[in-house]
């Protein structure tokens, strides 16, 4: 497989060359200040940027436990975990999780969050190694991602809440 090198000029730019085959990876990326980066392409030719962002629950009205889909990580250490809860008619709790799930043995929870969510608002958690509090995370957690994953979110006590989750991989 051959390596492209590309200079990007601007923050977020991550144009890659069209020689590029889809899912090769091209490892001689740098950014405006001189930072190599990498940039891989999908199966259906997408660019994968450098930091990615992903839906794991759209907004919805929920008052049982309800899980992501599978998720998976190849190319990135942490992740940012962004929950917006827009409605708790009922003083509701929720408390999300991340699940471990191997392709060899079982599930397993590698972290719950230390409080649960038991009102109306935005709730941010991080997730990376040598993780710092920014003072304006819900929490943050010196914690690598696994390749295969999935969230959840554990209702308490059956009441409705409102609510949707996305992510952002972190490189």
């Amino acid at each position: 497989m051959g390596r492209n090198i590309v200079e990007i000029k601007a923050v977020g730019e991550t144009t890659v060359p069209s020689a590029v085959a889809d899912g090769e990876e091209v490892d001689k990326l740098y950014d405006q200040y001189g930072r190599a980066v990498q940039v891989r392409k999908d199966s259906a030719g997408a660019e994968l940027g450098v930091n990615l962002e992903f839906t794991l629950l759209t907004s919805g009205a929920r008052t049982v436990e309800t899980d992501s889909s599978a998720q998976s990580n190849l190319y990135h250490k942490g992740m940012i975990i962004f929950i917006d809860v827009t409605a708790d008619p009922a003083a509701a709790s929720i408390t999300p999780t991340i699940v471990m799930t191997p392709s060899i043995g079982t599930a397993k929870t590698i972290w719950t969050a230390a409080a649960p969510i038991a009102d109306t608002g935005q709730f941010i958690y991080v997730f990376y190694p040598s993780a710092e509090d920014a003072g304006s995370y819900t929490e943050q957690q010196e914690l690598v991602i696994p390749p295969d994953w999935l969230f959840t979110m554990t209702v308490a006590d059956g009441a409705s809440m409102t609510y949707s989750v996305t992510g952002s991989y972190i490189v």
